[in-house]
């Protein structure tokens, strides 16, 4: 065994730690949310504000290492997959850092001055960004799968298709079909 199988094992490892904790954290409140309503939510949004210092951002940041490294020892930081992959990362990154970080600050704000249903509006509008964070991160995970190179155009556009659909319906709701209607 070679120090590059070692530390790809790594990656994958904590890959599946970042990636998997988190779709199951969505399943849950997915589910939670449905089956008892907004007080689930608030649970939900409490645990994921815990489990984003906790786990997600050291596992990601783990992935991060143990995938820079194998690219190093496999010489590939000139593939496009590895390209696109980074480019996946470091939109997930910036929408941890601008979006979600701040969006959970501004719940607790709410929460904290009693305005609860601001508070739940609020963290509806936090789950959606985070559903289309995981529709990057899935295009990230199919990128490391498939490995596609600039002959792949179908495959290309197949990832463009899913991250244009996931923000149409996760980030504007379907708002700018509504506005082309009215």
């Amino acid at each position: 065994m070679d120090f590059y199988s070692i530390f790809k094992f790594l990656h994958v490892l904590t890959a599946i730690a970042w990636v998997g904790g988190g779709l199951t954290l969505f399943a849950h409140s997915i589910m939670g949310v449905r089956a008892k309503g907004d007080a689930e939510l608030l649970k939900t949004l409490d645990m994921m504000n815990f489990l984003g210092k906790t786990w997600f951002v050291p596992t990601s940041m783990l992935t991060l290492v143990f995938g820079a490294i194998t690219t190093t020892l496999g010489g590939l930081w000139l593939e496009l997959w590895v390209i696109i992959g980074l480019a996946g990362f470091a939109s997930t990154f910036l929408t941890g850092l601008l979006l979600i970080e701040p969006t959970g600050r501004r719940i607790g704000e709410f929460l904290q001055a009693g305005q609860v249903d601001k508070g739940i509006a609020v963290g509806k509008d936090l789950i959606r960004i985070g559903k289309f964070d995981y529709v990057v991160m899935l295009v990230v995970v199919a990128d490391m799968v498939l490995k596609p190179s600039f002959a792949d155009l179908w495959v290309l556009a197949i990832f463009a298709v899913a991250i244009a659909a996931g923000a149409y319906f996760f980030l504007f709701g379907g708002k700018l079909q509504q506005a082309a209607i009215t």
